[in-house]
């Protein structure tokens, strides 16, 4: 059974399903080149090359269509529920129906009809392009799975456990900022929907632009400066009257009186100028580390929570809140949790794939299922690679054993930048896209970032070999599969801190992926071999990128990078570049 999954927000992705496994699955703004391409945008597409890669190799075959948005019927009904939240507790009612709205003369139902007119005009979008790219969309059944139950799916179907908790937070997706449930024997059971006037995603957000950042793309540089400060008092004290988790619901009055109807909702500038001046006079750093600690603390009590009511050690974690690495380890940490998986594509770029996942699942068995690799976008024949090598007029060989020679090249301490066989499915480089250095230069943090143009906090994050895992990190088990995605920190051994300082953040934790032989053969071979030159089982891995844009995709795209960026040494497929 073959099923086309779809989403049309921030990070536009495709993927296609069959019988249950994922086939492939690509962002599209590794095509467009537009980081977190959103398809909502009138002048950008929804999926469009996303969906004609990944139909190539279906036959023209497709089942059903997977969206990963409600109808307009259900988002209608959940908006309106939302806005009568904000007004009073008492007044959110799960009965009230579009219908029933349009039924009474109210002021306003222009304003209430919103949200059902914007569903419908997506959708519209998405057919359009869809049928642009090659999909017959008249004769394909369409399913519809709610933003935060495709976030719940894609971490549930590809775990190995067929019971579990699964916990979903993010900024906002229909309406919800999050979502907890069951999955039992294929079936995913809700317990509990966060309404999205209290999104802990959207308060980390606004720190982030109340910093001088971006929300949506820098919430990582909140993480790693969140370790150069202690919370600030005050400021924690403020945030703790914005939310309560009571008996595992949440609360507050974070959002109130800032939505002034279901669509278009709370005004998020006005959230900004309300949190900035809560934070005057407090330093980026110690804003940074007040809303990491109260972030980490309220997820562990949520959690906790469910956990300790279930009784269920395993835990499943998926939404843009997930991509903090810190959180994920908190979650670890929590008695009676015995493993923690979190989805490689936690962020929205999952929901295609969740949404297909959910739509087989509806009349399909489920007994567990997990991956080795995340390796699910695009790959380029050697004709591809080479042609591009020409155009770009680079020196470039092939030697007789690839990995060898770069894990040399690495050992005298060059930078290789390193362009293999399929793209990453996520927002994490997994070593096909990754620029590798050794971990031993301190001062790379300094002066890679600044020949990037990239203004991080957090410290590159290091490729560790998987038999090492326990000589490097602290506290592995039970989430050694999720830390072959780079989606937890640890706690590094002072054998780690020694050899690869520059992997190792301030607080003394870092976020590895850890490489076997199974889930990336070649990279294994060069991280073994550089192991025996050196005694060091870690290198540093960042994303083959320019700043501000996304992870290559092409062989062309990764010949431009290397000539803006002038690095060392590029690996592109079976060949080695060197410098001019």
């Amino acid at each position: 059974m073959n099923i086309l999954g779809v989403y049309d927000g921030h990070n536009t992705n495709a993927a296609s399903i069959v019988d249950g496994k994922i086939n492939r699955a690509v962002e599209e703004e590794r095509f467009s080149r537009i980081k977190n391409h959103d398809g909502r945008i009138e002048e950008l597409t929804a999926p469009f090359e996303s969906v004609k890669y990944c139909i190539q190799d279906l036959d023209g075959k497709i089942d059903a269509i997977a969206l990963a948005l409600e109808t307009p019927e259900d988002m209608q009904r959940r908006s309106i529920n939302s806005y009568l939240r904000t007004i009073t507790e008492d007044g959110y009612t799960d009965r009230l129906s579009c219908s029933e709205i349009k039924g009474r003369e109210v002021d306003g139902y222009e304003m209430f009809m919103h949200p059902f007119e914007v569903q419908e005009k997506r959708i519209n979008k998405i057919k359009k392009h869809l049928n642009e790219a090659g999909v017959e969309t008249e004769n394909i059944p369409f399913f519809h799975v709610n933003h935060h139950m495709a976030h719940v799916a894609s971490v549930y179907y590809t775990n190995p456990h067929p019971e579990a908790l699964i916990v979903s937070l993010d900024g906002r997706g229909d309406d919800l900022a999050g979502m907890v449930a069951i999955g039992k024997n294929g079936n995913i059971e809700i317990l509990d929907e966060v309404n999205f006037i209290y999104s802990l995603g959207h308060l980390y957000s606004a720190i982030t632009v109340a910093c001088g950042f971006r929300a949506v793309r820098h919430e990582g540089k909140i993480t790693g400066l969140a370790a150069y400060a202690e919370p600030h008092p005050q400021l924690y004290a403020e945030f703790e009257k914005l939310f309560k988790i009571v008996d595992g619901k949440w609360k507050g009055e974070f959002n109130k009186g800032l939505a002034l109807g279901p669509y278009p909702d709370m005004k998020f500038g006005e959230l900004i100028n309300r949190i900035k001046e809560s934070t005057e006079g407090v330093s980026r750093e110690e804003m940074s580390a007040t809303v990491q600690i109260f972030t980490e603390k309220m997820v562990i009590k949520y959690v906790e929570y469910y956990v300790k009511k279930y009784q269920i050690p395993h835990v499943l974690l998926a939404g843009g809140l997930f991509a903090n690495v810190k959180v994920n380890q908190r979650v670890a940490e929590i008695d009676g949790v015995d493993t923690v998986y979190v989805h490689p594509a936690m962020s929205d770029a999952g929901i295609g794939v969740g949404a297909a996942l959910m739509c087989y699942h509806h009349d399909h068995d489920f007994s567990g299922y997990s991956f080795n690799d995340a390796f699910f976008g695009p790959e380029y024949s050697v004709s591809e690679i080479e042609q591009a090598l020409k155009e770009g007029k680079l020196n470039y060989f092939k030697p007789e054993n690839i990995e060898e020679e770069v894990a040399q090249i690495l050992a005298d301490g060059k930078l290789v930048a390193r362009f293999e066989g399929r793209l990453e499915y996520g927002p994490r480089a997994l070593g096909n896209r990754s620029i590798l250095y050794q971990t031993t230069d301190k001062t790379v943090n300094d002066w890679l970032n600044k020949h990037l143009t990239r203004t991080e906090f957090m410290p590159f994050a290091p490729i560790t070999l998987y038999e090492e895992r326990e000589s490097c990190f602290l506290n592995t088990k039970g989430t050694e599969h999720t830390a072959q995605f780079m989606t937890i920190t640890y706690d590094c051994t002072d054998q780690m801190k020694e050899q690869s300082p520059a992997v190792v953040h301030i607080d003394g934790t870092a976020r590895p992926q850890l490489v076997s032989s199974d889930n990336n053969p070649n990279l294994y071979k060069i991280l073994k071999k550089y192991h025996d030159l050196t005694g060091i089982p870690s290198l540093v891995n960042t994303s083959f990128n320019v700043h501000e844009e996304p992870i290559v995709c092409s062989p062309a795209d990764a010949v431009k990078s290397f000539k803006h960026c002038h690095f060392d040494y590029m690996q592109l497929g079976p060949f080695l570049v060197k410098p001019s």
